[in-house]
């Protein structure tokens, strides 16, 4: 996995993916969209511990600096 995602994307994905577990685990008034919340979050959380996006790989995109060629 070579990383795809920029620094400062990686803090906003760890910031969204904290608050959107948090949101999915304690708010029992969200009722069916609680596991959503949460499985986004995780989802978030890891690929900003990854410092790679599977959807960003299968799309070709990376929103690091180091990576600027294009693929033809």
């Amino acid at each position: 996995m070579k990383r795809n995602i920029a620094n400062v994307e990686i803090v906003i994905r760890l910031l969204a993916g904290i608050a959107l577990v948090d949101l999915g685990v304690a708010q029992a008034s969200l009722g069916k969209w609680e596991p959503a919340l949460f499985i986004l979050g995780f989802f978030f959380a890891l690929t900003a511990i990854w410092g790679w996006c599977p959807l960003y790989a299968l799309l070709h995109v990376h929103t690091n600096e180091r990576h600027h060629h294009h693929h033809q």
